[in-house]
């Protein structure tokens, strides 16, 4: 099982965020790429986590930040690719895959598209859960809200090679991730990337098809042992 970090990074900084809600800054992207290294992180997911229409400028601003770093580890980058302009600018990137949320949610063919240039081999999708009086919601960031998890089309998810399944609610806090989501019929034939409370006790996740853990950002100030 493969073991990862997520790094929140929007209008040139990066964000811990707790809860989907609160977010504190942290720094520049490059010295926490730098701080990642030493944990020997076997991939970095980079996310500009965008709530309601992304503009251009904020975008390309970042992306041109993005030009410039530098990582041994391998890095994929999600977060505003709604249009192709946009995934043929970061398809100039080092990114080995790219993170499509909003795009499962709509009939839109950029997922398509996507799959068309890379290989579905680099796509993945994202899906941030919550419960929500005892129904599971997923996140449009498009609308910036959370809508039932039957808003999901089922062919862009097919064109997922995995899936980041996030834990809303634990998002920034340890060793809380709730299982209990991904006994939903969505998850059931899909490799799956468990994102947002996560702990490293590989027996909790021998039952589901997991392929990686992502220890979020909070790496970045609690000490963990990755070699366990």
């Amino acid at each position: 099982m493969r073991k990862g970090a997520v790094i929140l990074f929007k209008d040139g900084y990066c964000y811990q965020s707790y809860g989907w809600s609160l977010q504190r800054p942290l720094g520049k992207i490059q010295n926490i790429l730098d701080h990642l290294e030493e944990y020997h992180v076997d991939e970095i997911s980079i996310i500009r986590p965008v709530k309601g229409m992304d503009n251009d400028e904020s975008f390309y601003s970042d992306i041109l930040e993005l030009s410039k770093i530098k990582s041994s580890t391998p890095l994929s980058f999600g977060g505003g690719l709604y249009n192709k302009e946009r995934i043929d600018r970061v398809r100039s990137l080092s990114f080995e895959r790219l993170i499509f949320s909003s795009s499962l949610l709509s009939n839109s063919n950029i997922i398509s598209y996507t799959r068309n240039l890379i290989g579905k081999q680099a796509i993945v999708g994202s899906i941030p859960l919550k419960y929500v009086n005892s129904s599971l919601m997923v996140y449009n960031s498009v609308l910036n809200k959370f809508v039932s998890i039957e808003s999901i089309n089922l062919k862009n998810i097919s064109m997922c090679d995995e899936l980041i399944v996030t834990d809303c609610s634990s998002e920034g806090v340890s060793n809380s991730f709730n299982m209990n989501i991904l006994d939903h019929e969505f998850f059931n034939s899909k490799k799956i990337i468990v994102s947002g409370g996560v702990n490293l006790n590989k027996e909790l996740y021998k039952e589901k098809k997991i392929v990686s853990i992502l220890i979020e950002n909070k790496v970045l100030h609690t000490e963990y042992s990755l070699k366990r």
